[in-house]
């Protein structure tokens, strides 16, 4: 295994006291700006590729774009869509698939908080679509189409994500909450280990 014990603050433990002493174990995954920020503090360059990512600004509103999730069939594609191409296949892997990671964030629930507004259960569905989808999904679609991915659960969490192992293709991605007509500002974030075009859908 090639173990050393250097004092450089890294240790180890056995699987069962992790088991024992660990609940929860989240995983990180640091974006290109903050890869930027270390190379330009250490002046050291990453021998790692960085992640490509692209952030989207949306917002679920009751009557326009707060369509709940795919339960309510109806007006499930009222939610925001957002449209993504994946180009390549992960460097130094053989399977022919790409990385995705999605990540769903609900904006400014902290600060609200103090004036009686809950962090709603939130989530999103991925969708596998043919080439030249440029307008939003609409409830034929999400009838007969099974999503390729989501997120793990609705959950009244600040942020839900998932990682996926997905071909190149295009895809839509649709964030939702859990319930028609909750509204709440949110951030979408998609990274890639490759290239990747992103728009939303109107």
């Amino acid at each position: 295994m090639g173990l050393t014990f250097a004092h450089d603050g890294e240790f180890w433990i056995s699987f069962e006291d992790f088991r024992r002493n660990f609940e929860k174990l989240e995983v990180c995954n640091l974006g290109p700006d903050v890869m930027q920020e270390v190379q330009q503090m250490t002046g050291i360059q990453s021998k790692q590729e960085t992640w490509a990512v692209r952030s989207f600004d949306g917002a679920w509103r009751r009557g326009q774009t707060a369509g709940g999730c795919r339960n309510y069939l109806r007006t499930f594609g009222m939610n925001p869509q957002y449209h993504i191409k994946l180009q390549d296949a992960d460097p130094n892997d053989d399977d022919d698939l790409c990385t995705l990671i999605i990540g769903v964030l609900q904006k400014y629930r902290r600060e609200l908080k103090s004036h009686g507004v809950e962090t709603l259960a939130i989530g999103f569905a991925l969708y596998e679509v043919g080439r030249g989808v440029r307008r939003k999904l609409d409830t034929n679609f999400f009838a007969n189409t099974k999503s390729c991915g989501r997120s793990p659960a609705f959950i009244n969490l600040r942020e839900v994500t998932g990682r996926f192992r997905v071909p190149p293709g295009e895809y839509v991605i649709v964030p939702s909450t859990y319930e028609v007509n909750e509204e709440a500002d949110f951030m979408l974030r998609i990274f890639t280990n490759g290239i990747i075009e992103a728009n939303e859908l109107f």
